[in-house]
C-alpha cells in the first residue's frame, strides 16, 4: 500500500517502487531512517569541552552548539572543563538518535535542585531522565512509556551514566559498572514476566530544548557505534579513547 500513491492511476508495482525507495533513503542529506549515523571510526561523537567549545573530537565533525546560556566552565575535581546547564539551557548535536549497536555515556554532576522528569538526553525518539514523576531514579522514556533503572544520581557529586545496546538488550552502567538492564513487563497471558528491551539512544540534545534540562554540570559525552561491555567502559568514562582496540 505504500507504493500506491494518492491516485489509483499512478500506481506502480512493488518491484519498481523498491529500488526507488532505497535510492531516496540513501541520498537525503542528514537523514538516516535506520538511525545509523555515518562515522569515520568507532566514535560517532566525542565531546570533552577542554578547548572551551563543543568541538567533536571523533573526526566526524559533529560539532555541538551551546544554547540558552549553556557555558563551558572550569569544573575542577579532575574534570578540567565541563558545561554548566540550567533548566533552560542545553547542548544540541547534529544527530537525532542512534540505533543498536551503540554505547552512549557522559559524566553528570547534578545540583540539589532538580525539576521532576529533568532531562539528561533527548531526541524525537525518547529521553533519558534523571528522575520520573514518582521516583528519583534515572529513567528511560520511549513511545510514551517510562522504564525505571533504579539508579540514583547523588546531588553535587560527579557520576558517570552510560548505556549500551546490542540486538537483544540495553545495559545500563553506573560509574562504569553494569548495574541494570532496561526491562518492560510483558503482559501477554502466556508470558507475564519482565523482559529486556532495546532502546534507541536519544542524542539530539544534552539537556532539553523544552526548558526542563538537568540542572548541573555535564562532561565527557561520547557516542560509540558498537556495544561495549565490562571493563572497557572504564576507558570510555575516563576519556581513554585511544586505548580502545
Amino acid at each position: 500500500k505504500l507504493w500506491a500513491g494518492e491516485k489509483s492511476t499512478a500506481s506502480i508495482s512493488y518491484d519498481k517502487w523498491s529500488p526507488l525507495a532505497k535510492k531516496l533513503r540513501e541520498n537525503i542529506p542528514g537523514v538516516t531512517l535506520r538511525h545509523r549515523p555515518a562515522t569515520k571510526g568507532q566514535f560517532v561523537i566525542n565531546y570533552d569541552f577542554e578547548d572551551g567549545t563543543v568541538k567533536d573530537k571523533s573526526g566526524n565533525e559533529y560539532d555541538g552548539k551551546l544554547n540558552n546560556g549553556a557555558k563551558v566552565v572550569d569544573a575542577g575535581e579532575g574534570h578540567g572543563k565541563a558545561v554548566q546547564l540550567s533548566p533552560d539551557s542545553f547542548i544540541s548535536t547534529p544527530l537525532e538518535s542512534i540505533a543498536y549497536p551503540y554505547a552512549v555515556g557522559l559524566w553528570v554532576k547534578p545540583s540539589g535542585n532538580q525539576a521532576a522528569n529533568a532531562v539528561i538526553l533527548e531526541s524525537g525518539d525518547g529521553k533519558l531522565l534523571i528522575s520520573n514523576g514518582t521516583s528519583p531514579t534515572v529513567t528511560f522514556e520511549q513511545d510514551g512509556n517510562q522504564y525505571n533503572t533504579q539508579i540514583i544520581l547523588p546531588a553535587d557529586t560527579w557520576s558517570h551514566i552510560a548505556f549500551s545496546a546490542d540486538g537483544s538488550k540495553t545495559s545500563v552502567f553506573y560509574n562504569m559498572r553494569r548495574v541494570a538492564m532496561v526491562n518492560y513487563y510483558n503482559s501477554r497471558w502466556d508470558v507475564l514476566r519482565n523482559e529486556t528491551m532495546v532502546v534507541t539512544a536519544p542524542i539530539r540534545n544534552i539537556g532539553s530544548a523544552s526548558g526542563n534540562s538537568v540542572n548541573g554540570l555535564v562532561d565527557g559525552f561520547f557516542v560509540l557505534d558498537r556495544a561495549t561491555y565490562g571493563g572497557e567502559m572504564s576507558f570510555l568514562g575516563k576519556h581513554y579513547a585511544n586505548a580502545l582496540p
